[in-house]
């Protein structure tokens, strides 16, 4: 269930994430989260694009 949870924060930051700091405290507050998680999460989804070209 908790694995399910992470995996749904995880797509929602990937979903809303448009590079602003603003929107990087919203994503905090919506999946009451650290901002070094949001940057994390991004950083893992870009790198897996980068693998992918």
């Amino acid at each position: 269930m908790l694995t399910a949870i992470n995996n749904t924060k995880k797509q929602y930051i990937i979903d809303n994430f448009d590079g602003t700091k603003y929107t990087i405290n919203k994503l905090v507050l919506a999946c009451e989260t650290t901002t070094r998680y949001v940057y994390k999460v991004i950083k893992e989804f870009v790198e897996e694009q980068k693998g992918k070209l």
